[in-house]
């Protein structure tokens, strides 16, 4: 006899990144996190301006992954403040799922790759629920060819 789904170690482990992932999507309204690791010394318009920084960024929303030119002296950039109205907010416009930003300024340069929250909740979801189903299956018919025939 076979355990049922709810009862199966996928199930059990798979809830784990769930609950992180709906922890982050909540989080990210009342706080700005931003890790950022140096990578080189950066120029914009050849003019020498700090490091460049390759990260993570959550915020309102939208997690993303950030190239960005700073004049700082290399150390780990490493950000945990409230959420300001000038912060990036996608929502301004229409609802926005994957995308790609660019902003240059006199003094920086930002790249990033952003996805929102609910969108890579709803990405883990899918492929979760799908395994657990193939595994589900796949635990019957292995029961099934064990079973003794007279």
């Amino acid at each position: 006899m076979f355990r049922p789904w709810y009862r199966s170690r996928l199930f059990w482990l798979g809830l784990l990144p769930v609950a992180l992932l709906f922890w982050g999507w909540l989080d990210s309204f009342r706080v700005r996190r931003e890790l950022g690791i140096p990578v080189s010394p950066a120029t914009i318009n050849g003019f020498p301006v700090g490091f460049e920084y390759v990260g993570i960024r959550q915020v309102r929303g939208v997690f993303s992954f950030v190239s960005h030119s700073r004049d700082s002296a290399g150390e780990w950039l490493v950000v945990n403040t409230p959420v300001t109205d000038w912060d990036f907010n996608p929502r301004s416009g229409p609802i926005t799922t994957v995308g790609i930003r660019r902003e240059t300024d006199l003094f920086w340069e930002t790249r990033e790759i952003y996805f929102s929250h609910w969108f890579l909740t709803l990405v883990y979801l899918t492929v979760w629920l799908t395994s657990l189903v193939f595994w589900q299956q796949r635990k019957h018919r292995a029961a099934r060819g064990l079973q003794f025939t007279p």
